[in-house]
């Protein structure tokens, strides 16, 4: 069935480089660059909202990014014999609009990732109606609602490629963006990104620094999005802010929900329906929306995992990638732990610890120590302090005042992730799994 999959695909390629040889004028290459660059942005949406689970509303507005940036960057040096003859302006553009992008994307992580669910779409709502507000009204630099015009188109050494070459540029980036998403979800960084979708707390538990890797997936999700931007720019050779309106955003979303949110393929199918579908309803007219919005609403009811999630069992990761030998989820890239042996362990004190909720005192100058290879156990009637006293011991909670010392050496524990990295592991109350990710384990030697 594997095998099966990848031969369609590669079929799927084949059709796809050979489409403008069967097709009359540019009109529909003109079509297959804009899918291609609209899936290349659902790919990094899909990153961080289909393998991260963490929504955004405003990619739209990190592909303005790239745009405007590749945009005011290549104007002016088009006109530098050097760049026209080399056509590097270009590519500086692309490189610098998909940077910008990704540092916009980074910003706007900073603040929006301390909260979640529909908070964090709000908050990405926002950044893309300012953003919005800011290109209509900034009309010294941006050009205001008549936009940025005569953007340079793409170039390759001295030639200008027209529509048909454009194509296979873009088909080209596309393929790269998927081989990206693939090496990314299936890297042990991909893993650690999965498994914060379903939990975030036990990833923590483990010695992941949760906030960090969230910056890090909206980065890599805002850079997919800019070099889309920029791509269509000089497509385009014109920007306005019309081209990235909420409608945009809500358009990525939906396109990485109906073709499969945490498929590698799903963001390609959903961007190509959701682009060419009203292309072919121009004959209902007036009416064309509604059946438009009709379709999808059917579609995700009836595939409530999108089209690709039929088709899951043939995208899963390898083995290898989600085995120790590749990277455990407790890993982290720029954290060295020693690990403590079974023989001889820790010695865990705690000096005066005290916490409170409000006028609710739970913890009042706890003091023990438990030594090096022994066993406790905390016992008392419920609401006595025990649970806040192990969310105290293992980061979840800070401590108001007192100290907690391993093997008599003070340390800070302000998050589980760092109280994983100082050893100290635990379990929990209500269990803490990863939703549909398998468990591969080897013996070890």
């Amino acid at each position: 069935m594997r095998n099966d999959w990848r031969h369609a695909q590669w079929l799927v390629l084949a059709a796809l480089v050979l489409l403008p040889s069967f097709v009359d004028g540019s009109y529909w290459s003109y079509l297959g660059i804009i899918v291609f660059i609209y899936a290349i942005v659902a790919i990094g949406l899909n990153i961080l909202a289909g393998f991260a689970g963490q929504f955004s509303l405003g990619h739209a507005a990190l592909m303005a990014m790239g745009a405007y940036t590749t945009a005011w960057l290549t104007k002016p040096l088009a006109n530098t014999p050097f760049f026209a003859a080399t056509g590097g302006h270009i590519w500086l553009g692309i490189v610098i609009g998909t940077l910008v992008a990704a540092a916009f994307g980074g910003l706007l992580a900073l603040p929006a990732l301390r909260v979640r669910g529909p908070y964090l779409a709000m908050v990405t709502i926002a950044f893309g109606w300012v953003v919005f507000k800011v290109l209509q009204e900034w009309t010294a630099v941006t050009g205001g609602d008549l936009g940025l015009a005569s953007i340079p188109k793409m170039q390759i050494g001295p030639w200008k490629l027209q529509t048909n070459q454009f194509y296979y540029v873009a088909l080209f980036f596309l393929v790269v963006a998927l081989v990206l998403q693939f090496r990314i979800v299936n890297s042990p960084l991909g893993l650690r990104i999965r498994a914060m979708k379903h939990n975030e707390i036990g990833v923590g538990s483990v010695g992941i620094d949760v906030y960090r890797l969230k910056v890090l997936v909206f980065v890599i999700s805002a850079a997919f999005a800019g070099f889309g931007g920029t791509l269509f720019a000089h497509q385009q050779n014109y920007v306005s802010p019309d081209n990235f309106q909420f409608f945009s955003s809500v358009f990525f979303l939906l396109a990485v929900l109906f073709g499969g949110a945490g498929t590698l393929f799903g963001p390609v199918l959903g961007a190509l329906v959701l682009t060419l579908l009203p292309e072919l309803l121009h004959d209902f007219d007036k009416f064309r929306l509604v059946v438009y919005g009709g379709i999808i609403l059917v579609t995700l009811y009836v595939l409530p995992n999108g089209v690709m999630g039929l088709f899951r069992n043939n995208e899963q990761p390898a083995p290898e990638a989600l085995s120790p030998s590749s990277g455990e989820i407790g890993a982290s890239p720029a954290t060295e732990v020693s690990l403590v042996s079974a023989d001889g362990g820790c010695s865990l004190q705690l000096d005066r610890v005290s916490r409170a909720f409000g006028g609710l005192q739970a913890l009042r100058e706890v003091s023990f120590t438990v030594e090096a290879g022994s066993v406790h156990a905390l016992i008392g009637p419920n609401g006595a302090g025990k649970t806040t006293l192990i969310n105290v011991i293992t980061g979840f909670y800070r401590a108001d005042s007192g100290y907690i010392l391993i093997d008599g050496r003070p340390v800070a524990l302000r998050s589980l992730h760092e109280a994983a990295l100082n050893g100290i592991a635990r379990t929990f109350q209500t269990i803490k799994l990863f939703g549909d990710m398998t468990v591969a384990a080897r013996q070890s030697r």
